[in-house]
């Protein structure tokens, strides 16, 4: 974004009804957010 901030989108093969991998909330939680100041 002009801002600075970035945005990932990942989208994993699964069929409606089937729930999402458990590895997907795992990575997601594990992840930290950067602190940007201007």
């Amino acid at each position: 974004a002009h801002d600075g901030t970035q945005i990932a989108q990942l989208y994993g093969q699964r069929t409606e009804g089937e729930q999402e991998q458990a590895q997907w909330r795992k990575q997601i939680a594990s992840l930290i957010p950067e602190v940007v100041t201007a």
